[in-house]
């Protein structure tokens, strides 16, 4: 099929003069030269052929914006290797990888080698992928393997002249400490960061996938982990109103069954023990649900204002990195309040607490043993026996 293709393209009619191309979703527009010939063309993607037939053209790009290194380069190998199966093509291999800078970018450069069939005629690859806002794009020529010279040179033909309309972002300041408007600032983990704008919808989509998660996520803190295939692990740091209990070792399991029945309610019972959470001078809990299609991680962690809610969604298989940023970002929680946002307590509550989880502190005790002189100096004067006064005296 892939070699039909490419033999279907050398017989096309090739169009006059250079046309350009806006890809609005992705922010770049192409330019291809005389002679070139469009196949498909949408607002995320492209597909065409060089004025000669020999080399077939995509463009795509995935979501959000990563670093161009040799990791991401290998990981995005794998995904072109993915698309050249899908092509049927054989014997997929990536032959080389190298970062460049070429039109002022930096960009993967990838070569891939396969068979069209069985025992037949090799093919080339080159992929090029370069970041813009919010984005990764991916520009990619197909040849035989006689014409690989030709893919190569249609592909820098390509990169030099297309622009860019929305140029890579600067992302390394979305990292480290991040400050809220809900009563508290969050250091993220190494790897983590603060979405771009133009990747917050995405990000939502990976969150609304697991049903259960915040009314509005924009109004909480959102962190994101991106791979370059296009996933995405997300935080989110919510301020809740409502509170929890008293929260400490005694009342932990009485308030790790009230929160579970406050988020997954008839389900509550098939959940997994929580874990405790620790902070500098409070607890919280670690919730582990199994869902599915997701991995989900909840944190909870008492303040003054409520209650902090930690939601962690990744791809199946990402759950110990949820559970390891939760942990991480909970630890460095630093609150705005008065007494470091400690939870605030009626009298009350801490009367019935201690009474309830504490019935041998020895103030408990204390306060028992004083109550029971109390009442037996009162019932001493009033079961005592009166003086009875002496006739003769």
């Amino acid at each position: 099929m892939l070699l039909a293709t490419l033999l279907a393209l050398s017989h096309a009619v090739p169009t006059a003069r250079a046309e350009a191309y806006a890809l609005n979703d992705a922010g770049i527009t192409l330019d291809t030269p005389a002679g070139w010939e469009m196949t498909r063309w949408s607002d995320w993607d492209w597909k065409g052929k060089s004025g000669d037939g020999a080399v077939a053209v995509e463009v795509w790009y995935t979501p959000f914006q990563v670093a161009i290194t040799k990791d991401a380069a290998e990981r995005w190998a794998g995904i072109y290797g993915e698309k050249l199966d899908e092509m049927r093509a054989l014997g997929v291999l990536r032959d080389t990888v190298a970062i460049e800078e070429i039109a002022g970018r930096p960009t993967a450069r990838t070569t891939m080698r396969f068979s069209f069939d069985r025992g037949g005629p090799k093919g080339v690859m080159v992929v090029a992928a370069f970041p813009v806002e919010g984005k990764v794009m991916h520009v990619a020529t197909l040849a035989a393997a006689p014409n690989a010279g030709k893919a190569a040179a249609a592909l820098d033909t390509l990169l030099t002249r297309l622009t860019v309309q929305k140029p890579a972002a600067e992302i390394l300041a979305l990292g480290g400490t991040a400050t809220t408007p809900l009563g508290f600032t969050a250091t993220l983990p190494d790897g983590w960061r603060r979405p771009l704008p133009i990747e917050e919808a995405e990000a939502d989509k990976a969150v609304a996938a697991i049903v259960i998660g915040p009314k509005d996520p924009s109004a909480c803190l959102r962190a994101i982990r991106p791979s370059p295939g296009g996933e995405v692990d997300v935080l989110l740091f919510c301020g809740e109103t409502w509170k929890m209990g008293i929260l400490d070792e005694d009342s932990f399991a009485f308030e790790e069954a009230r929160l579970k029945q406050r988020f997954f309610g008839k389900a509550a019972d098939k959940v997994p023990a929580a874990q405790p959470l620790p902070h500098k001078d409070r607890l919280g809990m670690l919730l582990t649900p199994e869902i599915n299609g997701k991995d989900l991680r909840i944190g909870a962690l008492p303040y003054d204002r409520g209650t902090v809610v930690v939601w962690g969604v990744s791809e199946p298989g990402g759950a110990e990195v949820l559970a390891s940023a939760i942990r991480a970002t909970s630890a460095s929680l630093a609150f705005e309040g008065p007494d470091g946002g400690a939870s605030v307590h009626e009298i009350g509550e801490w009367i019935v607490h201690t009474l309830t989880y504490r019935p041998w502190h020895p103030a408990v005790i204390g306060a028992g043993a004083m109550f029971l002189a109390v009442l037996g100096g009162f019932g001493w004067l009033v079961f005592r026996k009166p003086k009875v006064a002496d006739p003769l005296g």
